[in-house]
């Protein structure tokens, strides 16, 4: 129908407007802020639904943390195999780092909200029905409808690839796990003193848990110089569906 065909063709416009005209909208920039603004302006012109912008302060280097525990722990590590008497110190060090990396893994960011900040913000808009009569009610919404679309851009994340994206979460483990072995192997050549064969098999576990601790900071390389993937395929088209959404449900064509 008519009514269909235009509606379709909003859509594309919210999504190109989005992938196109602003362009990639990483998470506290001025792309993103002209994002929000146009997409507060679209709800308020196409839904009539009341918008307000909700500034917030944002990290935009969650990965950073994680990386440069890793890369400390594989340093010092890799340093008492030159400066022996450097074990004690990486020892304290290597363990502190790994529960750190443990906290901000599996707990709470601590050191990325502290670092590269950016100014991001939520765009909210909010229906409430007219209060209805008891004789009125039987027809009227019920339940309360949420829609939420992320408008932001990320980097191509070659990891999420289908084939790889269940490795994720092992990964973590394998990660924390070499952070983990280093203080072990450390506190082992603290307080014994590994000689012939044995000496041998803490040397390959330790190049071992130091090629695990180093993943985050090779994935963190990869981010950074890795692309921002296409406007339409990342949150664009799912944003510009949302604000068609909001309007059929505004306008009651929607159940």
């Amino acid at each position: 129908t008519d009514e269909r065909r235009i509606a379709m063709a909003e859509i594309l416009d919210n999504a190109a407007h989005l992938a196109q005209t602003i362009g990639p909208r990483p998470a506290g920039t001025e792309e993103e802020r002209q994002a929000a603004l146009y997409l507060s302006e679209a709800l308020q012109r196409k839904a009539g639904l009341p918008t307000e912008v909700e500034d917030f302060t944002c990290s935009t280097d969650f990965e950073l943390p994680r990386a440069i525990y890793c890369l400390v722990a594989v340093v010092l590590t890799a340093l008492t195999f030159f400066i022996p008497v450097m074990v004690i110190v990486a020892f304290i060090v290597v363990l502190i780092m790994a529960a750190l990396y443990a906290v901000e893994t599996l707990v709470r960011p601590l050191l990325a909200p502290m670092m590269s900040h950016g100014a991001s913000q939520n765009v909210v808009a909010k229906y409430e029905p007219a209060g209805r009569s008891a004789e009125g009610a039987r027809g009227a919404r019920q339940r309360k409808v949420v829609l939420l679309a992320h408008y932001d851009t990320g980097k191509v994340r070659a990891e999420l690839k289908p084939a790889l994206a269940p490795l994720l979460p092992i990964l973590n483990w394998v990660e924390l796990g070499g952070m983990v072995l280093l203080a072990l192997l450390l506190l082992l050549r603290l307080v014994s003193t590994p000689t012939g064969g044995f000496a041998v098999v803490v040397t390959v576990l330790t190049v071992a848990a130091c090629i695990a601790a180093l993943l985050p900071v090779v994935a963190t390389i990869m981010h950074r110089s890795a692309p921002y993937t296409d406007g339409a395929n990342c949150n664009a088209a799912g944003v510009a569906v949302m604000v068609e959404v909001a309007t059929r449900l505004r306008k009651g064509r929607a159940r």
